[in-house]
């Protein structure tokens, strides 16, 4: 387990997979004839047009007993996140206590064209169907993918992609596939829920605190042309003095002290920062003397009156 203050973080086992594992019969045949070449093996696998599949003896098999158990050989540990406690709930667990989830399984990928077959038609692991979901920064620095059995993500595709869709985010014009991978793996992030609830209505969002610094400095001036590829427009030899905006809060909110342990991080799908102790209220009253301030919609909250006790900031929220 790790720790946070005097919060614990349990672990659960997942499944992880590379994509030898999803060869068809005629794959590996060519991939162990002495006589056939890596060419060869990488043609067949580009023709394959059938879903891949991962047969069900690579998770368990039968001692001399004749009774199944598990294959640990492709077992891995897995700390507690957002999309652990939600797999615990769709088993009806509560706690992570190092019990075997097969609603998330890790690939490791040696072959891009069944990466490509996996997130056309999705992959069979003993029968069941898993989808592509995605990749944090260091999978893809290991060339490795989440999958996701193909239920469990539709079942909880709303706390997963905040009501978002793939086709929704490409009607808005699309984004940058990094950063969609980024965004959706957050949920894989390892953290623990705060010991005292935190409750939506005592939460309210607001614009960055941005000020303009005046200064000699250099900078690269990106532009989009007519087709939206982006270009150096100017890009000055010598030092310039230019009004450059600063954002304090990019990426932090605040707290009233005693509502969570101390400083942290927040993970959760399209949404993470840094979260900070500050008495707003204190600070609203003693220094600004108005409580009132206004929302990222220009509404305006009265944190005392409406018990406000956690400020997010629009840097917070990704999409």
């Amino acid at each position: 387990m790790i720790g946070i203050g005097n919060v614990k973080a349990g672990q659960v086992r997942i499944y992880k997979f590379n994509t030898f594992k999803a060869f068809t019969k005629k794959e590996k045949d060519i991939r162990n004839d002495k006589e056939k070449s890596n060419d060869d093996l990488l043609a067949e696998i580009a023709r394959n047009e059938s879903v891949r599949s991962i047969d069900r003896k690579h998770l368990y098999y039968k001692d001399k007993e004749g009774k199944e158990k598990e294959n640990e050989r492709y077992q891995i540990p897995l700390f507690e996140g957002d999309i652990v406690r939600l797999a615990l709930k769709d088993g009806n667990e509560i706690k992570a206590e190092y019990q075997l989830l097969d609603e998330i399984v890790y690939m490791e990928i040696f072959h891009n064209d069944i990466m490509w077959q996996i997130l056309r038609d999705g992959i069979l692991i003993a029968g069941k169907e898993y989808i592509l979901y995605s990749a944090t920064t260091g999978q893809v620095r290991n060339t490795t993918v989440t999958l996701l059995r193909k239920d469990f993500f539709e079942s909880n595709k709303d706390a997963l992609m905040v009501g978002l869709s793939v086709e929704y985010i490409n009607e808005q014009g699309g984004m940058n596939v990094g950063k969609y991978l980024a965004y959706t793996a957050l949920p894989l992030s390892s953290s623990v829920l705060p010991e005292k609830e935190i409750d939506i209505d005592r939460c309210m969002l607001v614009n960055g605190f941005e000020t303009s610094v005046r200064g000699m400095v250099k900078y690269i001036d990106i532009q989009p042309d007519e087709n939206g590829q982006h270009y150096v427009a100017d890009t000055p030899d010598e030092f310039v003095e230019k009004d450059i905006p600063i954002e304090h809060t990019d990426g932090a909110g605040m707290f009233l002290p005693g509502e969570l342990p101390s400083s942290c991080q927040i993970r959760s799908g399209f949404f993470k920062g840094a979260m900070f102790p500050f008495d707003f209220r204190l600070f609203a009253n003693e220094v600004a003397h108005n409580t009132k301030i206004p929302d990222a919609w220009e509404d305006e909250i009265d944190v005392e009156e409406q018990d406000i006790r956690y400020i997010f900031t629009t840097s917070q929220l990704k999409m």
